[in-house]
């Protein structure tokens, strides 16, 4: 593998990591933290949350996003690992579109407890999926070194 590749996969590792980590303060900390919050509030938790959160995340899911498919087009020794890792990377993002979204929306107009059960809910599956690229992406570079 060229040292470009090494580059653009470890680069894809840590945007990962990052976002694994993110994830998961997010899974177990922050969205049950929405069931204290009301709506007579004068100010707006949910709203402060998307625009804070989007920082730290959306530069990470496009270093992911965009090493991925950028190893696409490197010579790499196995083009299926790297079909995985982009079918990998993808599922969280499109789970963040289709799922996480539309309930943050809902949520910024108005803070209830059923959208704020059915945002922790379904944030479990992106949870687990960045999990189980995680735990991929370590079996990979563990092969990797091994060669």
């Amino acid at each position: 593998m060229s040292k470009h590749s090494v580059f653009l996969f470890s680069l894809h590792l840590l945007a990962s990591l990052y976002m694994l980590g993110i994830i998961w303060f997010v899974q177990i900390v922050h969205y049950p933290m929405f069931t204290f919050l009301n709506n007579d509030s004068p100010l707006d938790p949910h709203k402060f949350h998307s625009k804070r959160t989007s920082y730290l995340v959306v530069p990470a899911m496009i270093i992911e996003l965009g090493t991925v498919i950028w190893l696409l087009f490197r010579p790499y020794p196995n083009l299926f690992t790297v079909i995985i890792l982009l079918l990998m990377t993808l599922a969280p993002l499109i789970t963040t579109f289709v799922l996480q979204v539309p309930v943050h929306k809902k949520l910024g107009q108005e803070m209830n407890q059923s959208m704020i059960n059915k945002l922790t809910h379904s944030n479990w599956l992106r949870t687990w999926l960045w999990t189980i690229k995680a735990i991929y992406l370590f079996a990979l570079v563990w092969i990797l070194l091994k060669r």
